[in-house]
């Protein structure tokens, strides 16, 4: 009779455990996707999900939250051997370039902004040649909007994480820095003709341009030096498997460029015919600076709400856009001739409002003069006051690319 009692026991417990057992070998969907993906697609959900953490509240400038963000990529940067992209009062190099902002600006009342600090974030990857004297900047903004109580299409109380805005582009920013470091290394020829580059990741956008307003005007290298300036601003929604590259028309060179990377990193190129006055690039193109502004070319409805989460993010076309990055600096980088990037000339890009900005009240400010007479350009580049910045509605219509696919971009005709 114990025997039979004990042995169904047994038994029992057995195929418990077997069960167990079989439910630790079954993978985890997480784990078996992360472990499929590529070493650059995992380094970019690396960076999207610590700079779109809950706990960083989202990255307001002033926060604790912004403060840590800054941190990790500061750490970043001289994790990659990156050098100190400014200079403190004193003249020690540093990572920061701080300033001071009205914060809240056309995004609420103006009686509830206050006067805050922010910290562009910089680091340089030297060039080196005769080339080693011209720039090329390469930007992203790092801040968002914190719980919501400016700026935001839900409402003010929940965290808005930020992660496609722009967590993304800061991912981005970071691996092609890293991409761009590790080619460097790579290549035999060290000492070639290869122009610096210059990372930054800039705060106090969300209220208004603020942060790459100040670097604009408070360049670590004379103005006249920079042959571009690259933009990326929301790349984690990625969809259709294509990305928009605005501002072609703004360099001489620059649509070449771009042709010759339309079919080598699995994305799609879109071109608006509008160059937006909504994100970082407006201050250096205002100044009359080529430049390159990357976007996905479909708008999210998560935009500035507390839905836009990391969880969310393309991280695969995510990476084919750092990838795109990468190539779009290296061919710059070692452009034999110092006159192929700059102002096209008789060619004047028209600038818009992307649709990710449209929220944004205010009309966009006329182009700024270029360049003063103490600035004066070692290479024969010509440079033309931009023309002004111009504002136009958004609706789903074909894209300029010509493809047939529908897109929200700028309403000039298709």
């Amino acid at each position: 009779m114990t025997h039979r009692v004990l042995v169904p026991l047994i038994l029992t417990a057995s195929l418990g455990v077997l069960a167990q057992a079989q439910d630790v070998e079954q993978p985890d969907p997480i784990a078996s996707a992360l472990h499929e993906s590529s070493p650059e697609e995992r380094r970019f959900h690396e960076h999207v999900t610590f700079l779109a953490h809950p706990a960083l509240e989202g990255r307001l400038p002033g926060s604790t939250g912004s403060t840590l963000a800054e941190s990790m990529i500061i750490s970043t940067f001289e994790q990659l051997g990156l050098q100190p992209g400014f200079r403190s009062e004193d003249g020690s190099a540093t990572h920061r370039q701080p300033f001071t902002f009205q914060q809240g600006g056309r995004f609420s009342d103006r009686s509830e902004t206050r006067i805050v600090e922010g910290n562009n974030i910089g680091a340089v990857l030297p060039g080196t040649g005769s080339l080693s004297d011209r720039w090329i900047i390469i930007g992203a903004h790092h801040d968002h909007i914190g719980r919501g109580d400016f700026g935001s299409r839900r409402g003010r109380g929940e965290i808005h994480e930020g992660a496609d805005d722009n967590a993304s582009g800061t991912a981005s920013l970071l691996l092609a820095a890293e991409l761009l470091a590790r080619s460097l290394q790579d290549r035999e020829d060290g000492q070639a003709d290869r122009r610096s580059l210059l990372f930054v990741t800039f705060s106090g956008e969300e209220s208004g341009l603020n942060g790459s307003a100040h670097c604009a005007e408070n360049l670590p290298m004379p103005f006249e030096s920079v042959d571009l300036m690259i933009n990326i601003d929301m790349i984690g929604r990625i969809s259709e498997e294509a990305v928009s590259i605005s501002g072609v028309d703004s360099g001489e060179g620059l649509a070449t460029l771009l042709d010759g990377l339309v079919t080598t990193q699995g994305l799609d190129i879109r071109r608006p015919r509008g160059l937006s006055s909504r994100s970082d690039h407006a201050e250096f193109y205002r100044r009359g600076m080529p430049v390159l502004f990357m976007t996905e070319s479909i708008f999210p409805d998560e935009y500035h709400t507390p839905d836009d989460e990391s969880w969310l993010i393309n991280n695969r076309d995510g990476a084919k856009a750092s990838r795109l990055l990468h190539r779009s600096s290296t061919p710059q980088q070692h452009t034999p001739t110092r006159s192929r990037i700059g102002r096209s000339r008789g060619s004047r890009a028209a600038t818009t409002d992307h649709p990710s900005r449209t929220s944004r009240s205010g009309s966009a400010s006329s182009p700024a003069t270029t360049a003063t007479s103490n600035r004066v350009s070692p290479s024969p580049v010509s440079r033309q006051t931009p023309a002004p910045m111009m504002r136009g509605s958004w609706r789903e219509t074909c894209s300029s690319s010509g493809t047939g696919n529908r897109s929200r971009v700028f309403v000039s005709g298709c």
